[in-house]
C-alpha cells in the first residue's frame, strides 16, 4: 500500500502506474478507501525486524503503548511500519520510540523511529533502509 497526501496526486499515481510492466509483469494501481473515520496517526519506521515475525505480533507489542491502525511487516525485508493514533501526544509518542526502541522482539534488537515524511496518513515518509544499515 502507498499513501498519499492529497486526492489528485493519487489519481494522477494510479493513472500513470496502473498497467505498468515491473520486471515484465503488469503492475495493478487502484484507490482503496479506508473503512470508518480516518483517525490521525504518527507512521512509526520499525527496523532490525527478525525473520517470521508477523503482523499481529508487532502490533501486538505497540498495543501496549498506543491505539495501533496499522502493523506491516515488508515481506522478504527485515523492516515494517506501524501507525498509531497520534492524539496521545508528542510527548508520548517520544517515550514510545524510546522505551521500544532496542526492545528484543523474536531474538533481534528493532529499531524504532518517527517516520520522516511522504507517504503516510501523517505525511509522513519511509526512513531508515534496510533493518539495521542506515539511519
Amino acid at each position: 500500500f502507498v499513501h498519499m497526501d492529497d486526492e489528485e496526486a493519487a489519481m494522477e499515481a494510479i493513472k500513470k502506474l496502473n498497467g505498468h510492466n515491473v520486471k515484465g509483469r503488469p503492475m495493478k494501481v487502484e484507490k482503496s478507501d479506508s473503512k470508518g473515520p480516518r483517525k490521525n496517526t504518527q507512521k512509526l519506521f520499525i527496523g532490525n525486524v527478525a525473520d517470521g515475525t508477523t503482523n499481529e505480533q508487532l502490533r501486538g507489542l505497540f498495543e501496549s503503548y498506543a491505539t495501533v491502525t496499522e502493523a506491516d511487516v515488508v515481506e522478504g525485508k527485515n523492516f515494517g511500519f506501524v501507525h498509531i493514533d497520534s492524539s496521545i501526544g508528542r510527548h508520548e509518542i517520544n517515550n514510545l520510540v524510546k522505551e521500544l526502541n532496542g526492545y528484543e522482539l523474536n531474538g533481534n534488537e528493532i529499531r524504532v523511529q518517527l517516520s520522516t515524511g511522504g507517504g503516510g496518513r501523517d505525511g509522513g515518509n519511509f526512513r531508515g533502509g534496510r533493518g539495521g544499515r542506515g539511519g
